[in-house]
């Protein structure tokens, strides 16, 4: 394995020492290889638009990164960070809504935006406070003898230490505002290292990807751990793989695939594709399928693993895990489906993490008393709060939020960053039952919205809804919650009987389940529910489209209530 401390050295010597092998090759809707990469040529042009950063003068600076293409993207990251600049990726705003990502350019003081043509002519510049943007597919057209000069400075590489920072990675912000977290080198290639010791990868192995290279599941697991461990990596558009989930399956077939995954909802999209699978169809060679990010419903992983039994698919490489931005990436994993309860409730959930053999220079996971600060006894829910060589120093600008996050553990001395997820530790296990921040209450019982989340999103797969979320609100100063039910895709127009026939099965549903009732239950059409860069329902603005919306249907009464009730759910959310 490297021994490399920085990304630099890390690329560099895979250029040097496997200089015409394959790193990463694009797929197109069709499965076809586009273009491939090998290690020289990545270096090669990652160096090249290096020096065009370096005479714009970005180094040791935030640089926005703006690419839907994942060429683009990892030409464009590795020039970044091959200047020495601070890369912070981020997804390109749906429609025209740029002023959110506007405003974190300018709150984090980007030096530049590096994009492509297509999505330059898109932006609002007169919302960017004068922030250059370099467009990677074009070349600057100066013809000065100056300008020319500059344009043949050869690279300089950048002077950096193991604690200087590598990048800034934005969080999803599915409970709050998206915060730069900073990742220093030694964050990244200390959480690197563990990925592969925990995944035991080889050079043999081979990844594949559908995943936004945005988001830190895609760029650390299949950007940069595809250079530390040697492996040949295939991206497969993300719109391609949502207009299509089973291209993402026959990709792993054709590239003989044994590294691929995701969260938990594109294993569900598989499991309910309808009709027969092709019978080339061979999966066989896939160990390892890591799946992380959301709750984990062992439900879904079941219908997907009997789904493709007959393809090869073996139930032994399912690797469910635990990881966050705040951590580089990876915090702990572990083979197989495994499933335990919180002490005194009968609700099962999907052991994310094996804490019984980690080595000296892995996550330390504890789960504490959020308000005690104390160790919480075996079987006990709290909060999970982790501490490993690869968790970030901070946000990045925002110091009153990083005392906060990043604390101690009650009479210990290492710090701790808290995640504000829900879990509990059986047997040397980790188990995550929920965000800290999505405990509903009703007629005081605590509820998860996860769990809620999880129960509709099987039950509903027939029923033409692609996703559900549970929102806790006041209704007549009461505790309770509602349903916000999306259609899929662009549907004929139903009438008003169907949707409150559908309504009562959804109340029905939670009712049978879980002995309580929502108090609304809300259908809207596609593409009506915000969501973050990866795919996560924003929870506070779902809040405010539901105030809208019973405002709407009620502008004389319950237009107000309906707002107080958001906003009170916001504030106890924020609490």
């Amino acid at each position: 394995m490297p021994r490399d401390r920085d990304l630099i050295s890390l690329l560099e010597a895979g250029a040097s020492d496997t200089p015409y092998k394959p790193l990463y090759s694009f797929l197109d809707r069709d499965l076809n290889c586009s273009e491939s990469l090998t290690y020289a040529r990545l270096f090669e042009d990652a160096r090249n638009f290096a020096c065009r950063l370096q005479r714009s003068g970005l180094n040791r600076t935030p640089v926005l990164l703006i690419q839907q293409k994942n060429v683009e993207f990892v030409r464009s990251f590795w020039a970044c960070i091959l200047a020495g600049a601070w890369p912070m990726p981020c997804a390109r705003p749906r429609g025209h809504k740029w002023s959110q990502l506007a405003a974190l350019a300018v709150q984090s003081g980007a030096s530049a935006i590096i994009t492509s043509s297509a999505i330059a002519r898109f932006m609002p510049r007169h919302q960017l406070e004068g922030i250059p943007v370099i467009v990677s597919d074009q070349q600057t057209g100066s013809t000065s003898p100056e300008e020319a000069g500059n344009s043949r400075m050869p690279w300089i590489r950048p002077s950096i230490t193991a604690d200087d920072i590598a990048f800034i990675q934005y969080t999803s912000g599915s409970t709050s505002n998206p915060k730069g977290v900073v990742i220093t080198h030694a964050n990244v290639m200390n959480n690197l290292a563990s990925i592969s010791r925990a995944f035991g990868c080889t050079s043999n192995d081979v990844g594949l990807s559908w995943l936004p290279l945005h988001h830190d599941m895609g760029l650390i697991g299949h950007v940069l751990q595809p250079l530390y461990a040697g492996i040949h990596n295939y991206f497969l558009n993300p719109v391609d793989f949502l207009a299509d989930p089973s291209r993402w399956i026959e990709a792993v077939s054709k590239y003989c695939v044994t590294i691929s995954g995701g969260p938990g909802f594109a294993f569900g999209f598989c499991a309910r594709q309808t009709g027969q699978l092709p019978k080339s169809l061979n999966l066989g060679q896939w160990r390892l399928a890591y799946c992380g990010s959301d709750r984990i419903s062992a439900t879904t992983l079941e219908l997907f693993a009997k789904r493709y039994a007959e393809s090869g698919f073996s139930r032994n490489a399912w690797f469910p895990c635990y990881g966050m931005a705040e951590s580089t990436l990876y915090v702990c994993g572990v083979r197989g489906i495994a499933l335990s309860s919180v002490t005194g409730s009968r609700e099962n959930y999907v052991c994310i993490g094996d804490l019984k053999d980690q080595r000296n220079d892995e996550a330390v996971v504890e789960i504490v008393d959020p308000v005690t600060r104390q160790v919480c006894a075996e079987g006990v829910a709290g909060e999970i709060w982790i501490s490993s060589a690869s968790v970030s120093p901070g946000y990045y600008r925002q110091s009153i939020l990083s005392r906060y996050s990043f604390n101690q553990i009650a009479g210990s001395r290492p710090a701790f960053f808290r995640t504000g997820d829900l879990g509990f530790i059986r047997d040397g296990r980790l188990y995550f039952s929920g965000r800290l921040k999505n405990v509903i209450k009703v007629r005081g019982r605590s509820l998860h919205a996860e769990d809620i989340e999880s129960l509709l999103q099987i039950e509903t797969a027939d029923l033409g809804l692609q996703r559900c979320v549970a929102l806790g609100v006041q209704a007549d100063e009461i505790d309770t919650f509602v349903i916000m039910a999306e259609r899929k895709g662009r549907r004929r127009a139903v009438g008003a009987a169907d949707d409150r026939q559908l309504e009562r099965q959804l109340k029905n549903l939670v009712c049978d389940t879980f002995g309580v009732i929502p108090h609304a239950v809300v259908i809207v059409p596609s593409a009506t529910l915000p969501l973050t860069s990866s795919g996560k329902p924003v929870r506070s603005m779902c809040l405010d489209v539901y105030a809208e919306l019973i405002g709407a249907a009620d502008p004389a009464g319950k237009r107000s209530s309906g707002k107080v009730a958001s906003k009170q759910a916001k504030e106890v959310a924020n609490a």
